[in-house]
């Protein structure tokens, strides 16, 4: 009885499973007219993506040195004024585009000869701790912190970015200067900020339409920006430093001239922005040394932490410890990384002065840095 049961219950099964077979094929292919693979040819997906660059900086600069500290006007709209020895506008940079954008600021710094010998030095101390008649300057980018950038309109309106602020404005800024500073040397510097994307919309009437003509990538023209990341999308900064107040600048005839230059890439998450900073980026290890023989070391994490530098000479490739260097690691650490500045003692200057040189500093990823030498002779 039993057996008879399931054989019942089996032959149902095989019947469900018959049916729903034959339901499947059908909806597959319609109407059956063959039990081999049929091809309908291939089928063509455009992407339709874009990447607008529209990222906007300022047009107008105001930069004085101010060695008697005087009271120096540096803004009306805001009304902001400065008693430093380096007094200088904030400025702002806007990211409109549709992607997040590495906006690098390269910051070219000339001087024309002077009267009197004029040195750049490498901190606040080495300036203002000048002896008596040394002409000495630091110079230093202070990015804005995490709290937000304010602009002031041609008519003194303060109000928040926006996507019609105009570059004009942008020498018209409101900022709170972060911690995190980048001194800079004579000749070539850089700095960077990583900005948040904005947000766009189809424009009225524009569409995408698989049967119509939009089937390449470009598609660009048919969306606008809408609103700003105003959280990581808008940044600013300015310049500041110290300079030797004992020492009589009237008689320094010569000039000196900050030239930026902006470069905008596309990024993503490998760029980090420095704690503390709006967008100041954080751009990997960093290595330089100055004529003065002052080493600067920055950038360094816990993926790419400083391990050891050599510094080779006319004699030979040396560890860079084989003779006197005054180490700064207070901003270090052996396991997250940070920062490392050094002077060069007198034993290594006297073997470089006026000759060739060079630096390498290996991480702990293995790869080195290698930065060529030109002491002061």
């Amino acid at each position: 009885m039993k057996l008879k049961n399931m054989k019942k219950v089996l032959a149902a099964v095989l019947s469900t499973t018959m049916v729903m077979g034959m339901s499947i094929t059908t909806l597959a292919n319609g109407e059956i007219t063959s039990t081999g693979p049929t091809t309908g040819g291939s089928i063509s997906a455009p992407i339709y993506s874009y990447d607008t660059t529209n990222v906007v900086v300022p047009t107008s600069y105001g930069v004085a040195l101010n060695p008697d500290g005087l009271n120096v006007t540096v803004s009306a709209t805001p009304s902001e004024a400065t008693t430093s020895t380096v007094a200088s506008k904030n400025y702002g940079i806007i990211n409109k585009s549709s992607k997040d954008k590495l906006v690098k600021v390269g910051l070219s710094v000339t001087s024309t000869e002077a009267r009197e010998s004029v040195t750049f030095v490498d901190t606040a101390a080495e300036a203002t701790g000048a002896a008596k008649g040394e002409y000495k300057i630091y110079l230093e980018v202070v990015p804005a912190d995490a709290t937000g950038v304010q602009v002031y309109d041609a008519a003194g309106s303060a109000g928040a970015p926006s996507t019609s602020t105009q570059p004009s404005t942008l020498a018209h800024v409101k900022m709170t200067k972060a911690t995190s500073t980048v001194p800079m040397k004579l000749g070539e510097n850089e700095v960077a900020f990583k900005l948040g994307k904005a947000d766009y919309s189809l424009k009225d009437g524009a569409s995408l339409d698989l049967e119509g003509t939009n089937t390449n990538n470009d598609v660009a023209s048919l969306y606008e920006v809408t609103t700003l990341d105003t959280t990581a999308g808008v940044t600013g900064f300015t310049f500041d430093g110290a300079m030797n107040s004992n020492a009589d600048w009237t008689k320094v005839t010569g000039k000196v001239e900050i030239t930026p230059t902006y470069t905008i890439e596309t990024t993503d998450d490998t760029v980090t922005v420095l704690d503390g900073t709006g967008a100041m980026a954080q751009m990997g290890p960093q290595v330089s040394v100055s004529s003065s023989g002052y080493i600067t070391m920055t950038g360094f994490t816990a993926a790419e932490n400083y391990v050891s530098a050599t510094l080779t000479n006319e004699n030979g490739t040396y560890d860079i410890n084989a003779a006197e260097v005054d180490w700064d690691t207070s901003r270090f650490d052996e396991n997250t990384g940070g920062s490392i500045t050094g002077q060069l003692g007198t034993d290594w200057m006297d073997s470089l002065r006026g000759k060739s040189g060079t630096l390498v500093v290996t991480l702990s990823t293995g790869e080195t840095i290698t930065v060529e030498l030109s002491i002061s002779a």
